[in-house]
């Protein structure tokens, strides 16, 4: 159970713990004998180191209800509790950093919460620039192959159209095209069920007066 939960806008947490023991701390303060205080000083910092490794298996993360990045303040109530701690073993704070712990006191504890807060977005930004980056090049692709699928399309179409045209000029078009010679059969007295299309038989005899003349038909003919 944490001491302190700091609540965030977006409905974001920091975890404070507040349970750092500091009877050795108190007695290197009052201490006469040099080696007592060296001896309290000691017992100080393993009490500060064992905190530390505490706090690191805590994991406040997964408690039900809290949206809080993998680590925990561990704030240290006494500036020179810490501070003298420090002095005598400089790997303390890098120790606790490492195990996802940041030690606070009364004087960087807000501006440790402010540095946490600014680092939490950047990294929320930077996780929405990723998926933006994600989205952008899916749609690309999907675009890609769209355009690959209607260049297709329009092949097919030109095809489908060079078809038509061909048929159509089986149709309407040449000596004996299909439309003259079943006008023939109308001419020649075969009863038909209904009537070809009025613009195919127009376009058809339309064909047909522009033909050019066959050479005998040129020959039969006066100058």
């Amino acid at each position: 159970r944490p001491d302190v939960v700091v609540y965030l806008p977006q409905g974001k947490h920091l975890v404070i713990d507040a349970k750092v023991s500091l009877n050795a701390y108190t007695r290197y303060v009052n201490a006469e004998d040099e080696g007592e205080r060296q001896r309290a000083l000691r017992e100080h910092i393993d009490a500060l180191a064992d905190r530390i490794a505490e706090l690191a298996d805590r994991a406040y993360f997964d408690l039900p209800g809290l949206n809080t990045p993998e680590m925990v303040f561990m704030f240290v109530p006494i500036e020179s509790a810490f501070v003298d701690a420090l002095r005598a073993d400089e790997s303390l704070f890098q120790k606790a950093i490492e195990q996802n712990v940041l030690v606070a006191t009364p004087t960087t504890l807000l501006t440790s919460l402010n540095i946490v807060r600014q680092l939490w977005r950047f990294e929320e930004q930077n996780a929405h620039t990723a998926e933006l980056a994600d989205r952008a090049a899916k749609v690309y692709r999907k675009l890609t192959g769209f355009l690959a699928s209607m260049e297709g399309v329009g092949s097919q179409l030109d095809k489908a159209k060079d078809s038509y045209q061909k048929a159509m000029g089986q149709l309407v078009t040449g000596k004996g095209n299909l439309i003259s010679q079943a006008k023939d059969f109308e001419r020649l007295g075969v009863s038909v069920q209904a009537a070809l299309p009025e613009q195919l038989v127009a376009r058809a005899a339309l064909e047909l007066e522009h033909l050019p003349a066959s050479d005998d038909e040129a020959a039969s003919t006066p100058t």
